[in-house]
């Protein structure tokens, strides 16, 4: 299925991604864009790599993006060449879709008559925006948000459906935010004593930087005494924990399913593969990636890559393996006892 909107000229699209067009007609109106396989002469697709050039000599794409090796003579569509296709790719899909929603601030939204709206702010039915919220220039809320007192968004925020954002929050410019995101919740503060359980009430709040995408059913806990802080331009995958007064660094990406604990910092540049468990109150230096199902429970103080997940392997091997790793301390036993009785016998 292609994403679809009114149709824009071929010659809007070569100069928006920065590409070189050859073997087209000014007059070419592309519609939306698709993969190779369900691609129209109205579409616009895309190849990265040989193996997918078979493909592309068969497509009905009206034109391609392909960097300058991949384009052959064979190829009979309209081609905007690029040395990064998968970058132009994605410039190209921002000019067919269409986030922007309509009418204003509807009528069934309550905002509280003491807050600060920018110009051209959309919201959405039945959201609630409470006292001193502070809304820059073209934000996008969408319906069922609710955003607490005293927050403030920068220009360009766009909360999709049901999005809660607790109080005294901070988010920057062009942050893009999925439904289900809660940002701002206590976080998982307790003290232990004879009556139990004694809550540590939060009392930090979240701060977040500028260009931050973050995925749907994300959970990011306000600090309990300072703030906890979300670099510029990180990306976050749907379900995704951040506990409180976590710090992440710029330009870092965190993949599905992660778990942060507590005062963890996370340095710039760092990439999370799936299901990352990070313990808390560690330091990750930057330019670490850490792969899926990794549990790091020391800080990493090294640029470099990081793994402890055990890949998949078929039941029968797993299961020798498992045993053997359970004999590991015996093994070692043995082996210094057998060292310790050749070193005597060398003394000797």
């Amino acid at each position: 299925m292609s994403l679809q909107r009114s149709g824009i000229s071929i010659t809007e699209i070569a100069a928006h991604i920065g590409a070189e067009l050859s073997g087209a007609s000014k007059d070419l109106s592309i519609s939306g864009m698709a993969s190779l396989a369900s691609a129209t002469p109205t579409d616009l697709s895309f190849i990265v790599s040989e193996k997918h050039l078979t493909q592309a000599l068969v497509s009905s794409a009206g034109a391609l993006i392909a960097p300058p090796s991949l384009i052959d003579p064979k190829l009979d569509l309209v081609t905007l060449t690029h040395s990064q296709p998968y970058f132009a790719y994605a410039l190209a899909t921002e000019l067919f879709v269409d986030t922007q929603l309509a009418g204003g601030i509807s009528e069934l939204a309550s905002v509280s008559s003491n807050t600060d709206i920018g110009e051209g702010v959309n919201i959405g039915p039945f959201t609630q925006i409470e006292s001193g919220v502070k809304i820059g220039d073209g934000c996008q809320i969408g319906a069922g948000c609710f955003i607490g007192r005293g927050t403030s968004l920068a220009a360009n925020v766009s909360l999709n459906a049901n999005v809660t954002i607790y109080h005294e929050v901070v988010i920057g410019s062009d942050c893009r935010v999925s439904s289900g995101t809660i940002i701002g919740s206590d976080g998982f503060g307790f003290a232990p004593s004879a009556q139990g359980w004694i809550k540590i009430h939060q009392l930090g709040s979240v701060r977040i930087g500028d260009r931050v995408d973050i995925g749907a059913n994300v959970s990011i806990s306000r600090g309990a005494l300072d703030d906890t802080i979300i670099g510029n331009d990180v990306i976050i995958d749907d379900l995704v924990l951040i506990a409180h007064n976590v710090e992440i660094g710029d330009y870092s990406a965190l993949a599905g399913q992660i778990g942060i604990a507590g005062s963890s910092k996370i340095g710039q540049n760092c990439t999370m593969g799936g299901q990352v468990a990070v313990a808390g109150h560690l330091t990750i230096a930057d330019d670490v990636h850490i792969t899926g199902k990794s549990m790091v429970t020391r800080s990493i103080a090294t640029a470099g890559q990081y793994s402890s997940g055990m890949p998949a392997a078929p039941s029968k091997e797993w299961r020798k393996n498992t045993v053997r790793l359970r004999q590991i301390e015996k093994l070692i036993d043995r082996v210094t006892a057998l060292e310790n009785k050749t070193s005597h016998k060398a003394e000797d």
